[in-house]
C-alpha cells in the first residue's frame, strides 16, 4: 500500500530536487485528483442527503463532500430510473422548445438545487462519482488517502505530480523526462485497468 509520502519522495528523486518537498506536498492533491479524473466504477458512491429545503418547487440539499458528477438521483416517491439533467447555474432550466426539463439540478454555492424532487420526499440519494480522501494524519505527521490507484498503481499519480513540477526548474532533459514518463504511466495504467473506465 503506497502512501502519498511514497510517492513524494518518488518525485522529488525523478526532479533531482529534495528542495521541492513543501511544492511536492501542496501540489499532491491536485495530481491525485488528476489521476481521478477520468470516470471509473470504483469512484462510485451513494449518500443519502437531508435535511431538503424548499423554495416554492426547487429542493435544495447540501452538497456532500467530495462530490465529483452526479449520475443518479433517487427518493422514495420518484419513479424508477428518472434521470436529472445538469441545469448549469437554473435548475428550472428551459429545454430547446421552451419547456422547462421535469427533473434537473443545478449547483449553487454549497448547495444543489433539484426540480422534479415530490414534495412529500424528506431525503434524496445521490449516487455520483467522488473524489478520493487526503488529509494530513496526526503522529508523527505525514499524509493519508483513501485512493485506490495510489494504493494500486502509485506510478500513475507520480506521473502527475511529477509533470505538475517539472516546469518549475530549469533542467530541459528532466522536463523531457516527466512528459515520457506521463505517456509510459497512462498507457500502462489505460491497459491494465481498461475495465475501470465508465
Amino acid at each position: 500500500m503506497a502512501s502519498p509520502r511514497t510517492v513524494i519522495n518518488l518525485v522529488l528523486s525523478l526532479l533531482e530536487r529534495s528542495d521541492f518537498r513543501q511544492k511536492a506536498e501542496l501540489s499532491f492533491y491536485s495530481a491525485l485528483k488528476q489521476a481521478h479524473s477520468f470516470k471509473f466504477g470504483r469512484d462510485i458512491a451513494s449518500v443519502t442527503a437531508t435535511p431538503i429545503t424548499w423554495s416554492g418547487d426547487t429542493a435544495s440539499v447540501a452538497t456532500p463532500a467530495r462530490l465529483k458528477e452526479i449520475l443518479y438521483i433517487s427518493s422514495a416517491s420518484l419513479p424508477p430510473n428518472t434521470v436529472f439533467k445538469p441545469s448549469f447555474g437554473n435548475p428550472s432550466m428551459a429545454d430547446y422548445f421552451g419547456y422547462p426539463h421535469p427533473y434537473s439540478y443545478a449547483f449553487s454555492g454549497n448547495t444543489i438545487e433539484f426540480r422534479g424532487i415530490p414534495k412529500q420526499d424528506s431525503q434524496i440519494t445521490i449516487k455520483g462519482l467522488f473524489w478520493p480522501t487526503f488529509y494530513l494524519t496526526g503522529d508523527p505527521q505525514d499524509y493519508a488517502s483513501d485512493s485506490w490507484i495510489l494504493n494500486e498503481y502509485k506510478e500513475l499519480v507520480a506521473a502527475f505530480l511529477f509533470a505538475e513540477l517539472a516546469p518549475f526548474q530549469s533542467r530541459e532533459d528532466i522536463k523531457k523526462s516527466a512528459t515520457q514518463y506521463m505517456q509510459t504511466h497512462l498507457n500502462n495504467f489505460s491497459s491494465v485497468y481498461a475495465g475501470e473506465f465508465l
